[in-house]
């Protein structure tokens, strides 16, 4: 039995209107959506860049009825269409529709050529293109803060925001996040693999039933224990690939900690202007400060840095330039967003004629960065076996051996022997009504049930990333990467109840 799910392609050509453009859309060649989290590996936890692609029909047969229809910069091209436009990727199956792809223009390669093929092959990524290209901004330490609520406060400096956020429960609670982030390299997406990495959670895009965009987290006690399984596939399968590896044998963990010093007071000099500025009467300059230790010149962090700024004290504004120059302090007035490791400020002459900042320095408590601590977790027997297998974890918002050695041991207790690793399934989505609900329903973070005997595989996995391929006939092809669900249940101390919560540790 073969079931109907019919694709949807739709675009925002202005304002926040979907318009519906699947008649455009040429079946000669398949539509392809994927995004989640691209590896299998016990550190591969957060997403990476999603692609959609699909070819617009680009002559007089769309709905137009015009040449160049979907050619940017043509004289018959569709109003609004452009680089940046969002389109979307559904399905409608039994009556319900499926949202599984936002994606933003990167390319449209229009063929040439009165006798070719008249169409235009456009190319888009999800957000976290995004968040791979943008770098943080003075983004202010956070202290005794969860995994969670720190990915929100990073996600809420992107300037493109996702559609949707799903927040879930957090294991951690950080003492202090953001302090070893640095501004001018860090960026969103680096800051949220660090986050799940800390968290061994997972971060990812999935769609939905609504906006078809949701940034998802799910914390370490999300991703194990008692999760619902969404679908099964049991020998129906078209392929599944599976490898049985030593390179899959992590028996040593070694997982670093990393401890600091944090002043007292804010009386370090943490950024020192190093020659005067020329600012324009009534006009502003705009500068970023980046601290640094002011005896060996290093990078640092820093908390309770001095502000508003005091005449005299943190900066002298002359008439003329030289240290010390400070006759139109009156004149000057400051702006500043202040971050863990840097600053953005804003310099301001309210006076008739040009002015100098002469001196200008930031006092703060600096943070200071020691030597990592490491923590190894080893499988003795397993070396002895296999060899050393060595997986180094970075730990950099933990600070003491307390959550460095237990998660150390909890993934090399995951990895330290052999076993079969389903990398990969892939099935016709139109075969039956429940591969229809597998494939509409699923989505990265979901947790199924595969078995297939000639490979021995049969247990419960979570999906990292999805891959929809839609042909000519309407046949949709999904590919799900995959990663074996932890389903131990762990005995975890709960603050009001003793043996409820049996989660990860």
């Amino acid at each position: 039995m073969s079931v109907a799910i019919v694709p949807t392609v739709d675009c925002i050509f202005s304002g926040s209107t979907w318009t519906d453009i699947t008649s455009d859309v040429r079946r000669s060649e398949p539509i392809r959506a994927g995004y989640g989290i691209p590896g299998i590996g016990p550190l591969d936890l957060s997403a990476a860049t999603g692609n959609l692609s699909l070819a617009l029909d680009n002559g007089q047969s769309n709905s137009a009825g015009l040449l160049g229809y979907y050619t940017p910069g043509h004289a018959n091209c569709r109003s609004g269409w452009a680089l940046g436009k969002k389109l979307r990727l559904s399905y409608s199956y039994s009556g319900s529709t499926f949202y599984k792809m936002v994606g933003y223009v990167t390319a449209v390669d229009p063929t040439a050529g009165v006798y070719q093929e008249r169409l235009a092959r456009v190319s888009a990524v999800d957000w976290m293109d995004f968040a791979g290209t943008q770098k943080l901004q003075q983004l202010s330490i956070q202290a005794n803060i969860t995994a969670g609520s720190a990915l929100q406060a990073l996600v809420s400096q992107a300037v493109i925001q996702p559609r949707a956020t799903c927040v879930g429960y957090s294991t951690e609670t950080f003492v202090r996040v953001f302090d070893s982030d640095n501004d001018a390299k860090m960026t969103l997406a680096a800051g949220m693999g660090k986050l799940a990495r800390n968290e061994l959670g997972a971060i990812f895009l999935r769609g939905d039933q609504t906006a078809g965009e949701t940034l998802e987290f799910k914390g370490r006690y999300g991703r194990a224990g008692g999760q619902t399984v969404t679908a099964s596939l049991i020998s129906t399968m078209l392929e599944l690939e599976t490898e049985y590896s030593r390179d899959n044998i992590w028996n040593v963990v070694k997982a670093r900690t990393y401890p600091k010093e944090i002043e007292t007071s804010a009386c370090t000099a943490i950024f020192t202007l190093q020659s005067p500025i020329s600012i324009s009467a009534s006009e502003t300059q705009t500068f970023t400060a980046y601290f640094r230790d002011p005896y060996s010149a290093k990078s640092i962090s820093a908390s309770n840095v001095v502000y508003p700024f005091r005449a005299g004290l943190d900066y002298n504004f002359g008439s003329a330039s030289g240290t010390g120059v400070g006759d139109k302090n009156s004149s000057a007035c400051f702006s500043a967003s202040i971050g863990a490791n840097s600053a953005r400020i804003a310099a301001q002459n309210n006076s008739g004629t040009t002015g100098w900042l002469n001196d200008f320095t930031l006092y703060g408590a600096g943070i200071y960065y020691f030597d990592p601590v490491e923590y190894e977790s080893r499988n003795a027997s397993s070396a002895s076996l296999y060899g050393e297998r060595v997986l180094d974890m970075e730990l950099e918002y933990h600070t003491t051996e307390v959550t460095g050695q237990p998660l150390a041991q909890y993934v090399r207790s995951l990895w330290d022997t052999p076993r079969r690793l389903v990398k990969s399934v892939r099935f016709l989505a139109n075969r039956n009504d429940a591969h229809a609900l597998a494939a509409m329903r699923c989505e990265p973070g979901s947790r199924v049930y595969i078995e297939e005997p000639m490979t021995a595989t049969a247990g419960y996995f979570d999906i990292q990333s999805a891959t929809y391929e839609t042909t000519g006939r309407n046949e949709t092809y999904v590919t799900w990467m995959v990663v074996a669900a932890d389903t131990t249940e762990y005995f975890r101390l709960d603050v009001s109840q003793l043996d409820v919560a049996a989660l990860a540790p």
